[in-house]
């Protein structure tokens, strides 16, 4: 930790996307935590995504599991923020996969319009 110390003193660390990752990685399902609820799951998903809305395995999480939850709308805005600023395989696959059902030409039609 005194490594990690130094280096938010110095200003090399954004505090706001180190508490992204941390509410990132809280949002892991384990046993007996809120984490294991999706609700729980998903708003500290939201929140790594408030903090750090560039983070990429956090959009990924928060909008496949809105798309879990039935929230597509909210789920495909977070996706197409992030792939805005940094596209990213993982944010492609989260959303070509919101809709579970989907036929492969629905689902390659919905990724070319995340790529325009």
């Amino acid at each position: 930790m005194a490594q990690l110390d130094r280096n938010m003193k110095a200003g090399l660390v954004d505090r706001r996307r180190l508490s992204g990752v941390s509410a990132r990685c809280c949002s892991r399902p384990a046993a007996g935590s809120r984490c294991a609820r999706p609700r729980g799951r998903t708003a500290l998903a939201l929140e790594a995504v408030w903090l750090a809305s560039t983070l990429i395995p956090a959009a990924a999480l928060a909008g496949r599991l809105l798309g879990e939850l039935g929230d597509l709308r909210r789920a495909a805005r977070i996706v197409e923020a992030a792939w805005k600023a940094n596209p990213h395989s993982e944010l492609a696959d989260t959303y070509a996969h919101l809709r579970p059902g989907d036929s492969a030409r629905e689902r390659l039609a919905r990724v070319e319009t995340l790529a325009r």
